[in-house]
């Protein structure tokens, strides 16, 4: 087998990942385009993968209750 370039490799990687990132995105209601971060990591490695995180990180997941809003109680059958 021929040795492949580290750059090439990091490109293979990068080209694997895109598509399971933008139907991540897609899924969490933001734009795939942002999966396309990833290729950061050909100038820095591992660089593309945490920029690619990042709007995962600071979006606000709704399965968090909202500080600010009152919680109703929880009716239950009698």
């Amino acid at each position: 087998m021929p040795h492949l370039p580290p750059l090439l490799h990091i490109l293979i990687a990068d080209l694997l990942l895109i598509w399971p990132l933008m139907r991540l995105y897609r899924r969490v209601g933001l734009s795939p385009l942002w999966a396309l971060l990833i290729f950061a990591s050909v100038l820095v490695p591992i660089s593309g993968l945490l920029l690619a995180a990042l709007p995962l990180t600071l979006k606000k997941w709704p399965n968090f209750p909202d500080p600010e809003k009152p919680r109703q109680p929880v009716k239950t059958p009698i």
